[in-house]
């Protein structure tokens, strides 16, 4: 029989990471959404979520090259402020040369050890040139560019998840993708939510066992028998000794990203010029504003509204794609 324990080390971390107001808030909202949630994911699952990325034969520079030449094409001035931020002297950056060796590190912009650091490691192949454009994006937010603490890091994934879609976009109008290969990304990021959903949601069962007190060796063996009586009994056990880790996973942020993100996507293909206008606008103060304050600005609409939206246009491309399936037969 397996014996499931936590050192007293990971004890810690997981109270560090959960006892909080941040995690109970996140807690809170997973609880309060769920029902909606789990909508989302069944109707993800309607779909063809088959993806694969193969490699390419982009260099560093090919891959900056068409990053650089998007960012233009939207305004010269982001481009502009990407640049200045990448040679910024208080700023360390470490780009790598694609490679399938980068599937396995982090890409980030952040701070670290008292300074501003921009890291990214693109694999060599499409998804690598999507997590360059990603953290360029996040470049770009106020965050990065005045050095400035997010009043609701909730919102920190919503730039880079919509300019992924507006950037796959003109990859397909400037023929460097395929349509094969932007619906390939549409299902990524579908199949992709629903993992990170499924994280949060697992998550929010085993804070909710244990009743959101301090862990300790008593009620950890309480929380371990409540585990064993789940049928989804093993990946609790999975999710709990990564929760015991150092570092916590802001798997929330893109879940409420990829959300938004499809819903301004879904405006900016209706009008592109005003969409990039609003967004460039809420890239200047993005630090200041919470959750609510961004659905207004970027969608004109509160959290019940964005979700009717969210789940119309899967409808609507779940229904477009069975079209396309129907013809090809």
């Amino acid at each position: 029989m397996n014996i499931f324990s936590l050192s007293s080390k990971e004890i810690e971390h997981f109270n560090k990471n959960y006892l909080n107001e941040y995690a109970d808030d996140i807690n809170f909202a997973f609880t309060l959404y769920k029902d909606g949630l789990e909508r989302v994911v069944d109707k993800l699952r309607q779909r063809d979520l088959r993806f694969c990325f193969q490699e390419k034969q982009y260099s560093l520079d090919d891959m900056l090259k068409i990053c650089f030449d998007f960012y233009k094409s939207l305004d010269k001035n982001l481009y502009n402020k990407i640049i200045d931020l990448l040679r910024n002297e208080n700023v360390d950056v470490i780009i790598t040369e694609p490679s399938p060796k980068n599937k396995d590190k982090n890409s980030f912009c952040g701070e670290e050890n008292d300074r501003q650091k921009v890291v990214i490691n693109p694999p060599n192949d499409n998804l690598g040139l999507l997590i360059v454009c990603h953290e360029f994006c996040h470049i770009l937010s106020q965050r990065m560019q005045e050095n400035a603490p997010a009043l609701d890091s909730t919102i920190g994934e919503v730039e880079a998840l919509f300019i992924e879609k507006v950037f796959v976009n003109y990859l397909f109008e400037k023929g460097i993708f395929t349509e094969e290969e932007k619906d390939n990304f549409s299902a990524y990021k579908d199949w992709s939510l629903i993992n990170k959903i499924y994280y949060c949601f697992q998550r929010n069962d085993i804070l909710t066992m244990l009743g959101f007190y301090p862990l300790d060796r008593k009620n950890l063996k309480d929380l371990i028998k409540s585990i064993k009586r789940s049928p989804n009994k093993n990946i609790l056990f999975d999710r709990l000794k990564e929760m015991a880790t150092e570092n916590y996973r802001y798997e929330e942020r893109y879940v409420l990203g990829e959300i938004v993100a499809t819903v301004l996507f879904d405006h900016y293909l209706k009008d592109k010029k005003g969409t990039i206008k609003k967004f460039e606008e809420y890239l200047t103060h993005n630090a200041q504003i919470d959750r609510e304050q961004m659905l207004k600005e970027l969608l004109g609409c509160n959290l019940n509204d964005m979700y009717k939206q969210y789940m119309e246009i899967k409808t609507r491309e779940i229904e477009a794609e069975a079209d396309k399936a129907q013809v090809k037969s």
